[in-house]
């Protein structure tokens, strides 16, 4: 599995915060393209390598399509600002996720449409084509992130699907991360529309098992659309 997906290395932990930094904007323009974007909600949040209680947050006040790595805000862990000079919003639950799964450095949360419609009822989307399959075994339903948040990232879990709140979604990157919760968008989309027409095919084992996404394989498949921001945004890296 390493051979197929890779793990990226840093020769320092300059090296890996300059990339982790890049990664949120490069994630945050992406959503702003796949309409992910609604107002000033949505928080991306990811440990900073040198300090496990220091997170790199986006900013509130900037649309997700005009951040750059300069408007990154970096928080303790009670959220308050250490450097950046834009104000934040929604650490405090991103931060319940987090110590709920440390192994799991990246937090993503959006305000994605499908995935609230789905939220409203909530249930676990079912393994109906083999892209939704890619994500069975990995969700879970938080009615409460300060209660079963970690009880539920204990186990498999990489997508939290909130009561009414949308999806959130957890990774050792922002790019494992954001994919997941792309993949749970998608998934989400595809069965309302199933749903209306009353029409539904499962994939069943051996397939099923087969199709699960691992951490390695979500960050790898991340990487063509970071790959496609970088090379139509060059803007996005100003520091």
């Amino acid at each position: 599995m390493s051979d197929l997906y890779p793990v990226e290395t840093f020769a320092s932990v300059e090296a890996e915060r300059a990339n982790i930094r890049a990664q949120i904007v490069v994630t945050l323009r992406l959503f702003a393209e796949l309409g992910f974007e609604w107002g000033t909600a949505g928080h991306l949040t990811v440990k900073d390598p040198g300090d496990n209680d220091h997170y790199w947050v986006n900013p509130q006040s900037v649309a997700y399509r005009l951040t750059k790595t300069s408007d990154l805000v970096l928080v303790d862990a009670t959220g308050a600002v250490v450097d950046g000079k834009h104000p934040i919003a929604g650490f405090s639950s991103q931060y319940q996720v987090h110590i709920a799964s440390p192994e799991n450095r990246a937090v993503a949360h959006v305000h994605s449409p499908y995935g609230f419609m789905w939220s409203s009822k909530p249930a676990l989307l079912e393994p109906l084509d083999d892209d939704s399959a890619s994500i069975h075994g990995l969700q879970a339903i938080a009615l409460d992130l300060s209660e079963d948040a970690g009880a539920h990232l204990a186990g498999a879990a990489r997508i939290l699907i909130r009561k009414s709140h949308g999806f959130m979604t957890t990774g050792g990157t922002i790019g494992e991360a954001a994919f997941y919760l792309m993949a749970a968008e998608r998934a989400a989309k595809a069965q309302l529309i199933l749903d209306v027409h009353g029409k539904k095919g499962f994939v069943q084992e051996p397939w099923l098992s087969r199709w699960q996404m691992s951490p390695a394989m979500s960050a790898f498949e991340f990487k063509p659309h970071s790959d496609y921001i970088l090379a139509m945004h060059p803007d996005l890296i100003d520091d």
